[in-house]
C-alpha cells in the first residue's frame, strides 16, 4: 500500500477495529480497508496465511467481489481488491 493511503479499519496486525461493509442485508468485513485520496478510491484488502501457488481460489475471488461490489454500489465507483499472502506475494484483483 502506498504511504499516503488512510487506514479506515483493519482486524489484522495491531489494529482492532474492523470496518464492516453492509447494505440491504449483505454484510462483509475485509481484513483491511484503505482510502486512497490521490486516486479517490477505496481499497479492500484480504490477508491469507497460505503461500501463493499461482492461483487465486474461488472463495478469495468471491470475498473481494463482495467487498468491492458493495463499495462500488453504495460509496464510490472506484474500488480495488488486494490479496496479500503469508509468503509475501500480493495480488491485485480486478473483479469488474
Amino acid at each position: 500500500m502506498p504511504w499516503y493511503c488512510i487506514v479506515l479499519g483493519a482486524d489484522i496486525g495491531g489494529w482492532k477495529k474492523p470496518w464492516f461493509i453492509k447494505r440491504r442485508g449483505v454484510c462483509g468485513a475485509p481484513d483491511a480497508v484503505f482510502f486512497d485520496p490521490l486516486r479517490f478510491r477505496y481499497i479492500a484488502g484480504e490477508f491469507k496465511s497460505r503461500a501463493f501457488n499461482g492461483r487465486i481460489t474461488i472463495r478469495e475471488k468471491y470475498q473481494l467481489t463482495l467487498y468491492t461490489g458493495l463499495i462500488q454500489r453504495f460509496w464510490l465507483p472506484q474500488a480495488q481488491g488486494v490479496i496479500a499472502y503469508g509468503c509475501g506475494q500480493g495480488e491485485i484483483v480486478n473483479v469488474f
